[in-house]
């Protein structure tokens, strides 16, 4: 489907008009050697073509966005991993020693409580 060009023609009184207009929104200076010169001709009209539509993985703004998402997810994975898989075992192993560590102690410490009592 094509646009019908409709060009329009100025008559000479409409030319000069603009031809002034024109002179005085520029500050037209005949000393300073300033010239114009209006023309009176059509625009190239170019058809408008409609760009085919890119799908939805292929978009810049997704593609950094679904980026920006697993970074984040990676992050946090990495977070559990060193919670769950080393900081929570070396506690536990660490609070299981404490714990056997005290009950060997104890009873040595009542002993030695009971003989200063004596």
């Amino acid at each position: 489907m094509q646009k019908e060009n409709h060009h329009q023609t100025f008559t000479p009184a409409e030319q000069a008009q603009l031809n002034n207009l024109v002179k005085n929104a520029m500050g037209f200076n005949v000393q300073r050697g300033d010239s114009l010169n209006l023309l009176n001709s059509a625009f190239n009209d170019v058809a408008e073509t409609a760009l085919p539509e890119i799908p939805l993985w292929k978009q810049p703004e997704i593609i950094a966005l679904v980026k920006e998402i697993l970074k984040y997810l990676l992050i946090a994975g990495a977070a559990l991993y060193l919670f769950f898989g080393i900081i929570r075992p070396a506690s536990e192993t660490s609070r299981i020693a404490c714990a056997r560590l005290l009950q060997n102690l104890r009873p040595k410490w009542h002993q030695e409580k009971r003989k200063n009592l004596r």
